[in-house]
């Protein structure tokens, strides 16, 4: 089953938003490194009333910056890719 994580802050400033994409950014990071698959479900965010609802579940204190879902998906096979000479 696959993970959701939060990364929230405790303000909903400029510099709360750059510090969320640096924290963002390390989970990304780590989950790379321990070949763990991340993507964003981020844009729900970008409702303000979805927002509210996210944060109210959060207990109303944190403002939610970007939600991921972690975790293992099943294997795919690679899509065939023309040559780089074509």
């Amino acid at each position: 089953e696959p993970t959701i994580a939060v990364v929230a802050s405790y303000e909903d400033s400029a510099l709360a938003h750059l510090r969320a994409g640096q924290a963002m950014q390390q989970v990304l990071l780590t989950a790379t490194a321990r070949g763990v698959g991340a993507s964003f479900v981020a844009p729900p965010l970008e409702v303000a009333d979805v927002r509210a609802q996210v944060r109210a579940l959060l207990g109303g204190v944190v403002w939610p910056q970007v939600i991921l879902r972690l975790g293992w998906g099943r294997p795919v096979h690679p899509l065939p890719r023309r040559a780089a000479e074509a």
